[in-house]
């Protein structure tokens, strides 16, 4: 059970990205005990990359960091969709894909089709990125993951960043041998007491509490989940009063410059 953390884009006052900062951000999380990365997450503001830009993000990543990384490639075309696959194979251990982006209305057939057109022709073990609130909002339905687990061997773990916490837990007992990791709401304890793998999240700047929140978890036989579970919602209410009117991710990028000297906190429209 793991904490992975999706890295804060730095960005120059051109608004280009910030390579150099880049890798003394994938040094520090490493440094604060950190071993996978989810990389151009949603909370990298990846909705604001060039396909080019998303291919040496992760180049850049992948070189700096020794852990796993998993490379999120999804967009609105399947054949874009493959062809950034193909550009980021060397920097990826794993590939997150979303439903399509921007095809509101499809429904689970159509959905279906996109997998089926794009995990048999990446070469990577394929993590679902179940997240309704980006691009057109397309759900995958508990019936729909088992449909494409049971029909796509690639596909060996999920991000499930649904609002609601039961279809999440149902999915552990549905899909026993599916990697689950919890985005939104539920932190460690909560992977803990349902046996998921982790949660996804882009609090950077708390990674070393988060790891330190791991290992006292996983280090004792019979770990106090009420204790850590007070300590992640500290963690949690502490963040929710510095956004302030700003975004996740604005306020995210503050918390990291915080503790790691000269990280820019500017973002790229429309993100402030």
């Amino acid at each position: 059970m793991i904490p992975v953390f999706v890295p804060l884009t730095p960005f120059k006052p051109s608004l280009e990205i910030d390579f150099e900062m880049l890798e003394q951000e994938c040094t520090f999380l490493a440094d604060a005990g950190v071993r996978h990365l989810f990389v151009n997450g949603s909370g990298s503001e990846y909705g604001s990359f060039t396909f080019d830009e998303k291919v040496k993000v992760a180049q850049c990543i992948r070189q700096s960091f020794q852990g796993e990384c998993t490379v999120h490639i999804s967009s609105a075309s399947y054949l874009e969709t493959i062809e950034l696959a193909q550009a980021c194979q060397e920097s990826a251990d794993s590939f997150a894909l979303l439903p399509p982006l921007y095809h509101q209305g499809a429904g689970e057939d159509g959905v279906f089709a996109f997998f089926e057109k794009v995990v048999p022709n990446v070469a990577r073990p394929v993590m679902l990125y179940n997240n309704p609130t980006i691009g057109a909002g397309i759900e995958l339905s508990n019936t729909l993951i088992q449909r494409l687990v049971h029909s796509l061997p690639a596909i060996q773990s999920i991000k499930d960043s649904r609002p609601a916490s039961e279809a999440t837990v149902q999915l552990r007992s549905d899909l026993p041998q599916l990697s689950i990791y919890r985005g939104a709401s539920g932190g460690l304890a909560f992977a803990t007491k349902y046996s998921l793998q982790g949660i996804v999240s882009i609090n950077v700047g708390d990674a070393e509490q988060f790891v330190e929140l791991q290992k006292e978890l996983c280090d004792s036989p019979a770990p106090d989940l009420a204790n850590v579970e007070r300590k992640e919602n500290v963690l949690k209410q502490n963040f929710l009063q510095r956004l302030n009117g700003s975004s996740r991710i604005a306020t995210a990028k503050r918390d990291l410059a915080g503790v790691l000297k000269g990280f820019p906190t500017r973002c790229r429209p429309p993100m402030t």
